[in-house]
């Protein structure tokens, strides 16, 4: 067993997905993540609280890819389906 797992202790565990989640995406200035999965939404959690904060639609298949733009409000997503969605996100607080 690694020793490493010690120095790396578990801050939170957030659950809000039904099935497998397959990305991650931190925004690059506000405390914002964004997971997708395999049950076709995309979560965006505030990393201050650990609350989600949003659940956006619009995908038919997985979610697989997710990428904050770095300096405007946009949050682009694809799926397996080989659609890609374009969000407008929160603003930094």
């Amino acid at each position: 067993m690694s020793k490493i797992k010690n120095k790396f202790p578990v801050l939170t565990s957030l659950n809000g997905h039904h099935a497998s989640i397959l990305c991650v995406a931190f925004h690059p200035s506000a405390p914002i993540l964004a997971t997708g999965g395999y049950d076709n939404i995309i979560i965006l959690w505030d990393t201050d609280s650990y609350q989600q904060v949003a659940t956006l639609l619009g995908h038919a298949t997985g979610v697989i890819c997710l990428a904050f733009h770095p300096t405007a409000p946009l949050l682009v997503s694809g799926c397996y389906g080989g659609k890609m969605i374009s969000f407008t996100t929160l603003q930094s607080r």
